[in-house]
């Protein structure tokens, strides 16, 4: 599905290992805190009625040597959602899933999965990562005013990413960068250039409207 997406940031390897050699003591005092930074971050999201959010994604293929970077916006209320990129608008209304390829006048018409965290709602994926996934502080750092918190969450099942990598605010308790670390090598990330909470939105802001686009082809995949 041409939809999917995946988020994350940057992988250091020194604070990595630093990490590996420290005692098992430590290791259970950092997750300790990684649950209760994503525990402000899930409480933050919590208290918006809807959020919209500008972001900036960069795909790296190491394979092929090759990087791509696009702009969107996120549209989320609960389980429902709107992605808008250059040539794709992707619309879920917590039952359905419609894949908008603009350019190609086509429409794909998917069942919608809770289990699937792989989307770009990534409110949905922090809401459900204890389910999902191993959370572990792996350093706070400083970036002129700003004070950062790296959170990496490993997969509790085989996943062709290994980990998310996750910079949180501080201050605010809020994503900053996500980004997905792919088992052949490659990186998606996704950074967050606005946050735009509580605004008016309708449920049709989450349906395709085909009335409103008769010339579009329609595969229904359900």
């Amino acid at each position: 599905m041409k939809s999917i997406l995946y988020i994350a940031t940057i992988f250091l390897l020194f604070p990595l290992l630093m990490h590996a050699q420290a005692p098992q003591v430590k290791q259970t005092i950092e997750d300790k805190n990684a649950k209760d930074i994503l525990k402000k971050v899930v409480q933050k999201m919590n208290e918006y009625k809807s959020l919209q959010i500008e972001f900036t994604i960069n795909n790296e293929d190491k394979a092929n040597k090759t990087s791509g970077t696009t702009k969107g916006t996120l549209l989320a209320q609960g389980n429902k959602y709107r992605i808008k990129l250059d040539k794709q608008i992707i619309y879920c209304d917590g039952k359905n899933i419609w894949s908008y390829l603009v350019e190609e006048k086509e429409v794909q018409i998917y069942n919608y999965d809770s289990s699937n965290t792989q989307t770009l709602n990534f409110t949905k994926l922090l809401a459900d990562y204890e389910k999902n996934y191993r959370p572990t502080l792996i350093r706070e750092e400083k970036k002129g005013t700003l004070v950062q918190q790296i959170i990496d969450l490993t997969p509790n099942k085989n996943m062709d990413y290994y980990k998310i990598r996750l910079l949180i605010n501080k201050t605010s308790s809020q994503i900053i960068q996500m980004e997905f670390f792919f088992k052949e090598g490659n990186r998606i990330t996704y950074k967050v250039d606005n946050y735009k909470p509580n605004l008016t939105i309708t449920p049709s802001d989450f349906v395709f409207n085909t009335s409103a686009n008769p010339s579009v082809e329609i595969i229904d995949m359900r």
